[in-house]
């Protein structure tokens, strides 16, 4: 995932900068096969986020996860029911 910044004062006019925010080594989550995994993986990212930019996905709402990411996947209940202070969305291991 790129964050766009305003260019540096030496680019030139009309250019871009961008840096990195979030980098996902796609070949530790999905089927073996880093290619197809990143594009899956991807995929399914922006299926969620054009689901959540259309206010179709609601907060702790399930949701369906791509069969190669699914012996990864770990089902996170919330203590709260969806209510009050939120649950932490990533788990360090």
């Amino acid at each position: 995932a790129m964050e766009s910044l305003p260019p540096k004062p030496d680019m030139p006019a009309g250019a871009t900068y961008q840096r990195e925010v979030l980098r996902i080594f796609a070949d530790e989550y999905g089927a073996q096969n880093g290619q197809q995994d990143a594009i899956d993986l991807a995929a399914w990212f922006n299926r969620l986020r054009e689901r959540a930019l259309d206010k179709r996905l609601a907060p702790n709402e399930p949701v369906e996860v791509p069969p190669g990411f699914l012996a990864n996947a770990i089902a996170m209940p919330s203590p709260l029911g969806g209510q009050g202070e939120r649950a932490p969305t990533v788990v360090r291991r």
